[in-house]
């Protein structure tokens, strides 16, 4: 039989002694969702890049070669 998140939320607390443990768990909240954030945005620029890039192909040549200039000149945010 499997605990859901509260049961596993509170036999943590239960098994915890020190006075600290909501701090404890804040603070593994807090780098679980930066790991999520991280995992889905590092890479969205590069993914932008991608779309655009296809999306040249199906304009005109005139419109294409300034997007495709305008692609290069981008800097990959830090």
């Amino acid at each position: 039989m499997s605990m859901d998140n509260r049961d596993r939320v509170r036999a943590a607390k239960a098994s915890f002694s020190g006075p600290s443990f909501i701090m404890i768990f804040l603070c593994a909240a807090w780098h679980i969702w930066k790991q999520r954030n991280s995992f889905i945005f590092d890479s969205w620029f590069a993914g932008f890049k991608q779309e655009l890039s296809l999306l040249s192909h199906g304009i005109k040549e005139n419109h294409r070669s300034i997007l495709l200039a305008w692609l290069e000149s981008l800097v990959i945010p830090s």
